[in-house]
């Protein structure tokens, strides 16, 4: 290969380089690119010029259709191999056919997290991590007392045949262990409701206004369904309300937000991911964007219930858990 290069191009020096100068490599933290024309990037500078631990800081954002991402070579969020190595990549200038050799800087780029439910990392308490507030207004959960105390009615005969038609496996699980009586009992009977709502929303290749009047939803709950987890599109002369791919994740961690609420804070993402229709690495990835710790039974344990598939489940601790941070430690011990 090496023998090839040389006939064609000359392997050249560059002099003394700017900061500007300097060549960049980007790595995805989920994943690698297939096709990188469908990429826009753009690179940000400090404006600062006269403070010099300020002037070298950049930003580089990448966007595409779906997803735009970040990354930067100060921070929390840089990668830490700039300092303690300098990197050289070769660039072939086409028309002089020499191969200039440039410093270079690395930058991993993170997917912005525009579909997570508002987050409080801060929080004293798991609960106020994602506040149900958030994720239900006391309005919309107001709204719901009506169809909850029909969910609250259903007969075990019912929830067989939601569990086998509907899809809605996580929702059966919910009603099927709620509280005999009292508020605890309301609550998850209401975001039941809401939750079987957020699942038929995801199945719905054309939606219209008529959108859960069959099942008595609120309208206010439908307006909402419709703001937060639909994009417009204009087709034929129309405005259409479609779910589009980052919606899917969207709604995803909205519903296992709620499903936290319902559960001490525990969410079983099997269940979940098999109502979503999404897989279950894409479960997990969104399970690991919220900074959730996962969990699953041990094989002693799954082996004496019976249990023929083990169920990968969250939980919300505090603090929450960085994965990027505990890859990145991985890889370096490797490398040691």
């Amino acid at each position: 290969t090496t023998a090839t290069m040389a006939a064609s191009c000359s392997l050249v020096c560059c002099g003394e380089e700017r900061e500007d100068d300097k060549a960049v490599i980007v790595r995805f933290s989920n994943g690698c690119v297939r096709n990188t024309d469908n990429l826009n990037f753009s690179m940000y500078k400090s404006s600062d010029e006269n403070n010099p631990r300020k002037k070298a800081r950049r930003i580089l954002v990448a966007e595409t259709d779906r997803l735009s991402y970040v990354g930067n070579n100060f921070g929390t969020g840089s990668m830490k191999c700039n300092n303690l190595c300098k990197y050289y990549v070769g660039v072939l200038n086409k028309k002089t056919m020499q191969m200039e050799v440039h410093t270079a800087q690395l930058f991993n780029m993170q997917p912005l997290a525009l579909h997570l439910p508002p987050c409080n990392a801060e929080a004293d308490k798991p609960e106020n991590v994602y506040q149900f507030d958030d994720l239900l207004s006391p309005v919309e959960f107001a709204a719901l007392e009506q169809v909850g105390s029909k969910m609250a009615a259903l007969t075990p005969e019912e929830l067989e045949k939601m569990r086998n038609e509907a899809g809605c496996l996580c929702v059966v699980e919910q009603l099927q262990k709620m509280p005999t009586e009292g508020e605890g009992r309301d609550k998850v009977a209401r975001c039941a409701f809401y939750l079987s709502m957020l699942l038929k929303l995801l199945k719905q290749r054309n939606l219209t206004r008529k959108f859960g009047e069959e099942e008595d939803c609120p309208r206010i709950i439908q307006n909402k369904m419709f703001k937060t987890f639909t994009v417009e599109t204009f087709r034929n002369g129309r405005v259409l309300n479609t779910v589009s791919t980052s919606m899917r994740t969207k709604i995803a961690a909205y519903s296992l937000a709620l499903l936290l609420h319902l559960d001490n804070m525990t969410a079983d993402l099997t269940l979940l991911h098999r109502d979503l229709g999404i897989p279950e690495p894409r479960m997990i990835e969104v399970a690991k964007s919220m900074g959730l710790t996962l969990i699953k039974p041990s094989r002693g344990k799954a082996e004496n219930t019976g249990l023929q598939d083990e169920h990968k489940k969250a939980c919300l601790v505090l603090p929450l858990v960085k994965y990027d941070q505990f890859m990145e430690r991985r890889k370096r011990k490797k490398m040691r």
